[in-house]
């Protein structure tokens, strides 16, 4: 396995970035727990958990008894801290259950910087466009649950921006 180039490291890490702003932007214009910036730290350390995996799997010698490296458990170990961190942002306040929808999105940032750390650019932008596309279109259908689901006025700005 071959190193990974320094241009296509800044490439992965740059549309990772570029997916969680998206994802993120639209989160903080509609007022949901968490930012654009936690959704690009997300999505950048989720192609960067991959690219070190890659990177290791190249430098290590694999051929040798009792060493291996297997690909699948780095990205199951990302994906499954990510979602731990989504789930801080589903709070309940009253009888109300808010930020499952941020909560996924931190989610999917992660697994969308796993496609591009993985180099999957074509995985990565369309991921990114799905959920995007889910995030606002879905206002048009159903804004009651967009409203139903913003932050309580009683909550100060510096929570909104976690």
């Amino acid at each position: 396995m071959e190193e990974i180039a320094v241009l296509d490291i800044i490439l992965r890490m740059g549309l990772a970035g570029l997916a969680g702003a998206a994802l993120g932007l639209e989160r903080n214009i509609k007022k949901k727990p968490l930012d654009f910036r936690s959704n690009i730290i997300v999505a950048v350390t989720g192609a960067l958990a991959v690219m070190i995996m890659l990177q290791l799997a190249a430098d290590l010698p694999l051929n040798e008894p009792g060493l291996g490296i297997d690909p699948t458990r780095a990205v199951q170990s990302v994906l499954m801290g990510i979602a731990f961190l989504g789930s801080a942002t589903i709070l309940k306040r009253e009888n109300r259950v808010i930020g499952t929808a941020t909560g996924a999105t931190v989610w999917a940032c992660g697994g969308i910087g796993v496609a591009f750390g993985c180099g999957y650019y074509l995985m990565g932008i369309l991921a990114t466009l799905y959920i995007f596309l889910t995030l606002t279109v879905s206002d048009l259908w159903m804004p009651e649950i967009s409203l139903k689901n913003d932050l309580p006025d009683d909550v100060d700005s510096e929570t909104k921006s976690l």
